[in-house]
């Protein structure tokens, strides 16, 4: 059973559905359930009290690694998340307020227009869209670069339609139809691809047959004679869009709301919800083909999807007055239960996007209301069955590409297809990342994905190698960008990519191998091993520097390490890379072409270095302690008098390794 944790849990309302309801379609099962887990977040973080009626949108816009939020009210406003350290603090701070005269924002949509790496965002009104290029990631460098009355526009997107490498711009208008922005080398020109005078209201774009071009979906209202219109424009890869017929609005009333895309039945192709003043439907499409699975009763306008609860199927998220979460049970039924979420009022829900901008591993939610304060929900699963997939191209988020998880031994699909979506709901947009629940952390999979243009890549990953954040990165180009996965071993600031020495013990990353190399065959690498040979001595002990360097004895050389990581105090001069001992290379006692650092007897004295060090070696083979070895993170083994950490231990490999093949090991 989920639960509410909060210490404002007497200023909310929970509905609870009581008897079973089966309407339609639908079938909801009333379970006495919470919001999964979510809190919500300290009074202050992202709270906007007023009148809005517009879209929230998620985006690391400083390029720091943590999400920041844009939030549309009578002005935008972005909260830029504050960093401590390497870590997302999950507190916000407003860094920039975009003035809007006379403002009734609607949607608000980010993406890099220009592929210089930061993304940029546009928003709009009814009379008034604005695009903002983003020019070095700061808040004071947003400036505008299109500016103009595109009529009553309401929902907005950015696609790559035409496949030419940068993100386009497609506005929708009441009363007008759909304008799309073509994007040449920054300069925006407008055309429609829809003229009625039939009033348009939100939409989302989505490559919803996975054949690697962005398609359209867009909500128009009806008319007393005819019921609403479900304007599909699919994408034939060359920018040229055709009307899908197959979707059945059914749906009279004037007001359409959100819409989404999503693999609800895990098939690997997108489903459809939408939302509408009285009923919402959800539509299973089969080969392009779209019929109405369920329907769910209640007025609502905005609506998100995402897989709250890390069981591998994605929920729905409606809200107006009354927020609904509806947990997916992977047969188009639903469990249902209704929130009245309200730290500052009651309010009328409006645009919601998911994100895990605490970078726990699950997701969660940022509410824009009407008439009460905006509201971040923190969800609090914190389980480790998920992956989050980055995709980028052309220096930029890949918005358009697909992506699915399969098993790397049977080439078996183990998830539904995601997507990294530019702009959908209620005129909001989640975070640039595809989340996959359910998943085993510690199995091999194959990431597939498929970009804008078709081109597809393959990646093998095991979640929990991607260190304390399950992120993995892939680029159109075909490598994998681990950077935000890579550790910073030995906690000087530098990852290890770029840490010449990353364990601080002031022998060179490429003298110890460079993570190719475990000399003692204890699963730490010798680059990561204070103790590369376990004979109960640290390698910085035995490399010849200034023992003085080691106040604490640790194996780390203290004091600083420049901008490249090797421990300023053993450079010939800063910055140069060169260790200033025994002509910049560890001592070989025995001139046996073995450093002593590897050399189980360094001296050859036919005593073993573990022995001379007064370590426990009762099998006499040069290792501390008897038979195979345990050892820490850190590459040291309990019994030598070093600072054995028993919270992360290593297993051995069988066999210690002949370095350098005489036939010693």
């Amino acid at each position: 059973m989920y639960e509410f944790s909060s210490d404002q849990k007497a200023r909310r309302k929970l509905s609870r559905i009581t008897d079973g309801l089966s309407v339609g379609l639908l079938v909801i099962l009333p379970v006495n359930i919470s919001f999964a887990n979510f809190e919500s977040s300290p009074t202050g973080e992202i709270t906007l009290a007023g009148a809005k009626n517009g879209g929230v949108a998620w985006g690391d816009f400083n390029n720091d690694s943590c999400l920041d939020a844009l939030v549309t009210a009578s002005n935008v406003l972005l909260f830029q998340q504050n960093k401590v350290g390497e870590s997302c603090s999950g507190t916000f701070n407003v860094a920039r307020t975009f003035d809007f005269p006379a403002a009734d924002l609607r949607s608000i949509v980010w993406g890099d227009f220009n592929n210089d790496g930061f993304i940029d965002f546009a928003a709009n009104k009814y009379d008034q869209l604005v695009v903002y290029k983003n020019i070095d990631g700061t808040a004071t460098s947003f400036v505008e670069v299109l500016n103009e009355n595109p009529g009553n526009s309401e929902g907005m997107g950015w696609l790559d339609y035409d496949a030419d490498g940068d993100l386009d711009l497609l506005v929708q208008n009441q009363g007008v139809g759909t304008y799309l922005y073509n994007n040449d080398g920054g300069v925006f020109t407008s055309s429609t691809i829809h003229s009625a005078n039939i009033a348009g209201d939100y939409l989302t774009v989505t490559d919803f047959d996975v054949d690697g071009d962005v398609d359209v979906y867009i909500r128009r209202d009806g008319t007393a004679d005819n019921d609403a219109q479900a304007d599909l424009y699919v994408n034939d890869g060359s920018g040229t869009f055709s009307i899908n017929n197959t979707i059945n609005e059914n749906a009279p009333n004037g007001n359409k709301g959100g819409v989404v895309f999503c693999d609800f039945d895990n098939d690997g192709d997108f489903d459809l919800a939408r939302t509408d003043g009285g009923q919402q439907g959800v539509f299973e499409q089969v080969n392009g083909t779209f019929s109405l699975k369920t329907i769910i009763p209640g007025s609502h306008e905005s609506i998100a999807c995402e897989d709250v609860n890390n069981d591998g199927l994605i929920d729905l998220f409606f809200s107006n007055e009354i927020n609904s979460l509806y947990l997916n049970r992977g047969d188009f039924t639903f469990t249902q239960n209704n929130l009245s979420i309200s730290v500052g009022g009651e309010g009328e829900g409006k645009g919601v996007a998911f994100a895990d901008y605490d970078r726990d591993g699950d997701m969660d939610l940022l509410l824009n209301k009407n008439g009460a304060p905006t509201e971040l929900w923190k969800n609090n699963k914190n389980d480790k069955n998920y992956l989050q997939v980055q995709l980028t191209t052309n220096n930029r988020d890949a918005l358009g590409a697909t992506v699915r998880l399969y098993d790397a031994a049977t080439n078996e699909a183990v998830s539904g297809v995601r997507e990294i979506n530019g702009g959908m709901g209620w005129g909001s947009q989640g975070a640039p990342f595809a989340h996959f629940g359910g998943i085993d952390p510690e199995k091999t999979y194959i990431a597939r994905v498929k970009f804008v243009g078709g081109e597809t890549a393959d990646h093998t990953v095991v979640p929990a190698k991607l260190c304390d954040y399950q992120l993995l990165s892939i680029d159109s180009d075909g490598s994998n960008n681990l950077r935000d996965c890579i550790e910073d071993t030995d906690g000087d600031g530098l990852k290890n990519d770029v840490d010449l020495d990353d364990d601080n013990d002031g022998i060179t990353d490429a003298i110890e191998g460079d993570g190719t190399v475990d000399t003692d065959g204890d699963g730490v690498p010798d680059s990561l091993d204070l103790d590369s040979d376990n004979d109960g001595l640290y390698d910085f002990t035995e490399s010849g520097a200034d023992l003085s360097l080691d106040t604490n004895n640790d194996g780390r050389i203290d004091g600083g390490v420049g901008g490249n990581g090797l421990p300023d105090s053993v450079e010939t001069a800063l910055e140069s890379g060169v260790a200033n001992y025994n002509g910049g290379q560890p001592v070989d006692t025995d001139l046996d072409n073995i450093a002593d650092f590897r050399d189980l007897d360094s001296d050859d004295d036919g005593i073993k270095d573990v022995t001379e060090a007064g370590g426990s070696d009762p099998d006499n083979n040069g290792i501390i302690g008897d038979g195979v070895v345990t050892v820490d993170k850190d590459g040291l083994a309990p019994g030598a008098g070093l600072e054995f950490n028993d919270d992360v231990l290593v297993p051995a490999l069988e066999e210690i390794v002949d370095i350098d093949g005489d036939g010693i090991r």
